[in-house]
């Protein structure tokens, strides 16, 4: 089975941790619809609750072994946790619903995109 996700940080292109998702489909860059608090301490992190700025990514369409390893990676659900939201393409505006990967733990500098 294929599973959508969307990533902002570490895990995008030209990034330390996308040799995890490289061999993955590429679907292409997009933003979220809602709002969210973003926040820079070592690594990017994103928090649900708060609506502060659009979060810009890049969409992957990965298998269940490839989604078993991002959770490893990203500690779900214990750091991290994920959820269905949904992103709007850049290339064709078509929404998408993805797996986004949220902390809720609001620390470091909160940064204002879009």
């Amino acid at each position: 089975m294929n599973h959508q996700v969307f990533v902002y940080g570490t895990l995008k292109k030209s990034y330390q941790n996308h040799h995890h998702i490289k061999h993955s489909e590429f679907i292409g860059s997009g933003r979220t619809i809602e709002k969210y608090g973003m926040y820079q301490k070592d690594y990017p992190f994103v928090v649900k609750n708060e609506a502060v700025s659009f979060i810009y990514g890049e969409i992957y369409s990965v298998d269940d072994s490839t989604l078993a390893l991002l959770d490893h990676l990203e500690r779900h659900p214990e750091w991290y946790y994920r959820e269905k939201v949904n992103v709007v393409h850049s290339g064709d505006a078509r929404i998408i619903p993805v797996w986004l990967y949220f902390n809720s733990t609001p620390e470091g500098t909160i940064l204002k995109v879009g």
